[in-house]
């Protein structure tokens, strides 16, 4: 019998705690909100999908603020999170990044982080699951079309599709996605 939460038995058995604070670290997890996290709000992978279910949304809007438990539970590999590239009071973001889930994406990744390099910043290369993420942190939080004006004449310049413009159902999917957020006054009436 393995516990997933210590627990108190009349036995000898061996407990598994759900976290391991040894892989990761309080420290980790500051660094992660410090160079990620751009609001309290934040979306929770729906990991019960069937193959069925493919059309409807992937992440769910989780209703409580995001805590250090809910960072190491996904570094930790329990959850995955989906996190905001937006500050919603300010529109600026701490990182910029792309995601592609195409056959090719890897190549074409590379191919954008060396152009970036070129230009003077330290792109971070990223395998996922059906491709890869390419990410760029910022020293200060920027605005939003200063990220966007980039990433998007980086790509018209080297040829690559960026998903959702132009048509294109299958590209480079580019965060941030928007350049201004509503205030939150606004986003909440909406919601």
């Amino acid at each position: 019998t393995v516990c997933l939460m210590p627990c108190a038995t009349t036995e000898s058995v061996p407990t598994t705690h759900l976290l391991d604070p040894a892989r990761i670290s309080p420290l980790m997890v500051a660094e992660y909100m410090l160079w990620f996290v751009n609001s309290a709000d934040f979306c929770l992978q729906n990991s019960f999908l069937l193959p069925a279910d493919l059309d409807s949304p992937h992440y769910l809007r989780v209703k409580v603020p995001l805590s250090p438990i809910h960072i190491q539970r996904h570094l930790d590999g329990h959850n995955t999170i989906g996190i905001y590239a937006l500050d919603p009071d300010s529109s600026c973001g701490k990182w910029f990044a792309l995601d592609g889930d195409y056959s090719g994406a890897e190549k074409h990744l590379e191919v954008i982080a060396r152009e970036m390099k070129e230009d003077g910043l330290f792109p971070a290369l990223e395998q996922s699951r059906r491709g890869g993420h390419l990410w760029v942190l910022c020293g200060d939080p920027i605005p939003a079309r200063l990220s966007r004006i980039y990433l998007y004449s980086l790509l018209d310049r080297l040829g690559y599709a960026i998903q959702g413009a132009r048509g294109f159902k299958e590209g480079l999917e580019v965060f941030p996605k928007q350049e201004v957020l509503a205030p939150r006054s606004e986003e909440r009436r909406v919601g």
